[in-house]
């Protein structure tokens, strides 16, 4: 099983938005068994929090269920998960200035698979923006998922079941 946790700050919505997004990309290519994935904020300002309700609007608008309750990213999520994937520089610092000498997880940034934007690194927080920027973040989001995905499949020979693709 290959476990994938998504960092933001608060968790409340870029991070629950690329795991509900991530979730069902899973699904439709058949490989629950074999890819599981979480979502955390570096901060704890919205812990036990549902996803912010615009985030859930923009979610759902698109088919995308998100139920997540916010946590924090810890020092153990280096041990759990294989793959670290934050959303902007400020997460990658604070992800990295907890990181254990051993721990297996590799940290990246999202935007990395970013198709149409090379060399951006942030995925822009929505919280304080209109629900247009809600949409930017679900599309930038939908697109790096997805190419997320088609790597790890290749990179770790992953085999899609018959009847589905990515």
């Amino acid at each position: 099983m290959i476990n994938i946790l998504f960092v933001c700050l608060g968790n409340i919505c870029r991070s629950p938005m690329a795991e509900g997004l991530f979730k069902k990309q899973v699904a439709e290519a058949g490989m629950n068994d074999q890819i599981s994935c979480d979502s955390a904020g570096t901060a704890s300002f919205h812990l036990g929090q549902q996803p912010d309700k615009r985030m859930v609007s923009t979610a759902s608008s698109h088919g995308v269920k998100l139920n997540h309750k916010a946590r924090q990213f810890n020092k153990a999520d280096f041990n759990t998960f294989d793959y670290i994937v934050v959303m902007d520089e400020s997460n990658f610092n604070n992800v990295m200035k907890i990181k254990p000498l051993k721990g297996k997880a590799k940290v990246i940034f999202m935007r990395n698979y970013d198709e149409y934007v090379l060399g951006v690194k942030e995925v822009p927080d929505p919280y304080y923006g209109t629900m247009e920027d809600f949409q930017t973040c679900y599309y930038i989001l939908e697109s790096c998922c997805r190419n997320f995905l088609k790597e790890i499949i290749e990179t770790k020979s992953l085999k899609l079941q018959s009847n589905h693709n990515v």
